[in-house]
């Protein structure tokens, strides 16, 4: 590093000259040999042509999807120690050096350092790269100073690590430790519940828990203020349970997304004299597609075990990636209640982006997902489910170097996971036998075997709609609903607990089959509570530990005001637990309801104050 005293000059001179020669290395701002660069729209990506190894992915972003090769990581044996760049200045080791402000919020845009000492003995000119540690990081390029006192103020642009590292550079692993080990769980995340085109439709993560336990590989070697190779590696182990719900009251298509949340976990890369504020940050975000040719509500789930290992690699100007995986899909359900047709699939997308110094760097993102559909004919319901994960590497390395970038993927892996015929209890269609079932022909409702994992031949991987059903019967379609009633089995109040069993209290009844709020078949004993609102601010029921899996209660509440409690009287409803906003004084019931006939023990609680 040089030693120069407080300055904002530059020797235009010499910069023509460092122009110049990068212009003749290759990977630092001009093509090699027998390559090209090709422009587009979202920046400048390096096309490795007739250059690239057989096992790379060569041509633009826009290329076709390249074949898949196996691992083929970089050798970092050689790699020596960094040197830092004559204009690299760590600022903070400066014996005079007090502290580091950032003028506007999260941005580095402007500095403010404050020295104990006269800042004509510290080593601050134009053109320097500052990098440091505190407020999170940063690595900048001074534009401008401004000296008052013993305070200097510098307006900075953002610099490369190309800029800061003169030769040498970094190669490591790196768990990320514990906490983001942790199981993630949206279960009971509603992703929309509306009218759409006319139809209700309710979609949601029945169950939603993804255990994620990571580790980053990353390297990389500077030359002549570019980088000369880089890698960057996901190892990941991912255990995932998602559960989809969808009902549909009319014929619909319909897709839709929604933001899960942001989980960051930090970490450090040392670097020679210098440790690299590092981050991996994962935002998952859930998404659907749904249709139906008529009222339809399905619920299945899957379990997976995954190994998958996704990464980019870039030597001299030549690019290669690896993507292996090993995975194991386990299906739940399905549970069928439909009058016609019915696809959907739903994922739980997961991006990882690695952040250095705030900026950001190499991402991965693994999407596992579940698809499916159903097919209803006369009497019989034909349905196929599959299961996999998308997986792809957005191998961003303008944090090295300017405008040195590549996506590769996405790489697509499904597999069947179970498909099946299950009989109808009443015919759908046109060209059907229209012949009643015989009195106790039908099922009951949920004797289908809707939990666990089916055959292929679907002899007992679902279970079909029930007596209840929302296809046609003999009954007059415009008839209304005759109200069910049910009655009520003690009170709750604020911050309680209470305790049931659908199928053994005597406290239980059979009386109420659906809800004119949602789409399912409730043909199973329920329980009922009394509850008189105490405040008109939110409050939320819900189960104590719920096992949705073995035993799928659901929560529904019912406007007491006319004295009965009765189905046509919901207001609200959920999974494993419901918020709604009451009105004081307004007596409710709380319905505790099977679906598809389960039942059990349970222990519901109310919080007046979530």
């Amino acid at each position: 590093m040089r030693l120069l005293t407080l300055s904002s000059s530059l020797h235009l001179g010499t910069i023509s000259a460092l122009a110049a020669l990068l212009v003749l290395l290759p990977g630092c701002g001009a093509p090699v040999a027998g390559s090209s660069f090709v422009a587009s729209d979202d920046g400048t990506s390096f096309d490795g042509g007739s250059g690239g190894m057989d096992d790379g992915a060569q041509g633009s972003v826009d290329d076709e999807e390249p074949m898949e090769v196996e691992d083929s990581p970089l050798d970092w044996s050689d790699l020596e120690e960094p040197q830092l760049t004559e204009e690299a200045q760590l600022i903070e080791e400066h014996p005079c050096f007090e502290s580091v402000t950032e003028t506007y919020v999260d941005s580095s845009e402007e500095l403010v350092f404050t020295f104990a000492c006269d800042p004509e003995n510290v080593d601050l000119a134009v053109g320097d790269i500052l990098v440091g540690q505190a407020n999170g990081g940063y690595l900048r390029e001074v534009t401008g100073l401004e000296v008052s006192g013993y305070t200097v103020i510098a307006q900075t642009e953002a610099a490369t690590l190309g800029q800061l590292f003169e030769t040498g550079g970094f190669f490591g692993e790196f768990p990320i430790e514990s906490a983001a080990r942790a199981t993630v769980d949206f279960s009971g995340t509603t992703l929309y519940s509306g009218n759409h085109g006319g139809a209700n439709v309710t979609v949601k993560l029945s169950k939603g828990n993804i255990s994620l336990s990571p580790t980053l590989i990353l390297g990389a070697q500077f030359e002549w203020f570019c980088v000369k190779r880089a890698e960057a590696i996901l190892d990941l182990q991912m255990d995932a349970e998602v559960e989809l719900l969808a009902q549909l009251s009319d014929s619909v298509s319909f897709d839709g997304n929604k933001t899960l949340g942001t989980f960051s976990y930090p970490f450090v890369i040392p670097a020679g004299p210098v440790t690299i504020p590092a981050s991996l940050d994962i935002t998952f975000t859930a998404g659907f597609k749904t249709s139906a040719q008529a009222t339809a509500s399905a619920r299945v789930g899957v379990e997976s075990d995954s190994s998958l290992r996704v990464g980019g690699h870039f030597n001299s100007g030549t690019w290669s990636y690896t993507n292996s995986k090993s995975l194991s899909m386990d299906r739940t359900g399905p549970e069928f209640d439909v009058e016609g047709d019915w696809s959907g699939k739903v994922w739980v997308a997961a991006k990882a982006r690695v952040m250095m110094f705030r900026a950001a760097g190499p991402s991965f993102h693994v999407d596992p997902f579940l698809s499916g559909s159903a097919h209803a004919e006369c009497r019989d319901l034909d349905w196929e489910f599959r299961a996999g994960v998308d997986t792809g590497v957005g191998f961003d390395l303008d944090l090295y170097c300017y405008d040195v970038s590549k996506n590769f993927g996405p790489w697509t892996w499904d597999t069947p996971i179970g498909s099946g015929t299950l009989e109808l209890p009443y015919p759908i269609g046109t060209d059907c036998d229209e012949e009643s079932p015989e009195d106790g022909e039908i099922d009951p409702p949920g004797s289908g075997g809707g939990g666990g994992s089916a055959p292929d031949d679907g002899g007992d991987g679902g279970s079909a709609a029930g007596d209840d059903g929302s296809a046609a019967s003999g009954d007059d379609d415009d008839a209304p609903e005759e109200p069910a009633a049910c009655y009520s089995a003690g009170t709750i109040s604020c911050g309680q607990t209470v305790s049931g069993n659908t199928a053994t209290s005597l406290a239980a009844s059979v009386a109420i089959d659906s809800y004119p709020i949602n789409v399912g078949n409730y043909a199973a004993p329920e329980i009922a509570y009394t509850w008189q609102a105490t405040t008109s601010s939110e409050v939320e029921f819900s189960f104590v530990d719920p096992r949705p899996t073995e035993l799928n209660h659901d929560i529904i509440i019912l406007d007491g005001s006319s004295g009965e409690c009765v189905n046509t009287n919901a207001v609200e409803w959920g999974l494993n637990d419901v918020r709604f906003e009451p009105t004081a004084g307004t007596t409710y019931y709380v319905v505790v309801d099977g679906y598809f006939g389960d039942a059990g023990a349970f222990e519901l609680e109310l919080d007046c104050q979530p």
